[in-house]
């Protein structure tokens, strides 16, 4: 991510500035990891960890992410990291989200299998390792996102 913030700064001119959003932490990335360890899915999820947010295992990713534009040379950096639920009124329109943010190139008669497992996987991740509150909607999805603006 280090790259493209200086690519960022490089391209801005004088003192202009960038306005930018990305996902910090997400279930949905835990999820990906454990699926391909099992052996059903390790041969389509090859490269899972080139996906990650650099900042999702992070302890202080604010911190983290400050630094590393101060030392790119950034004049003002602002930051807020929210955390966000995202709540899909059916099975359809999750699925459908899931599948624009999974590049693999899984088959399509495992796909939905594939989805089922991923999104399991994503509930119970919320519920045991972040302690977000089961949702009375089944097709929730838990992330933390960064909110940049920073200037040159």
């Amino acid at each position: 991510m280090g790259n493209a913030f200086r690519n960022i700064y490089n391209l801005l001119q004088g003192d202009g500035d960038c306005l930018a959003t990305f996902v910090g932490q997400a279930a949905f990335y835990d999820a990906l990891r454990e699926l391909a360890k099992r052996k059903k899915w390790k041969i389509w999820l090859k490269d899972t960890e080139k996906i990650i947010s650099p900042y999702h295992d992070s302890s202080n990713p604010e911190k983290q992410l400050r630094e590393m534009l101060d030392k790119i040379g950034f004049s003002f950096i602002e930051i807020q990291y929210k955390r966000l639920s995202f709540q899909y009124e059916s099975a359809e329109l999750f699925q459908e989200a899931i599948k624009a943010l999974t590049p693999f190139k899984i088959p399509a008669d495992i796909f939905n299998e594939f989805l089922a497992e991923l999104f399991e996987e994503m509930q119970r991740i919320d519920f045991e390792v972040y302690k977000y509150e089961k949702s009375t909607s089944e097709w929730v999805h838990n992330f933390n996102l960064f909110i940049l603006y920073i200037k040159k």
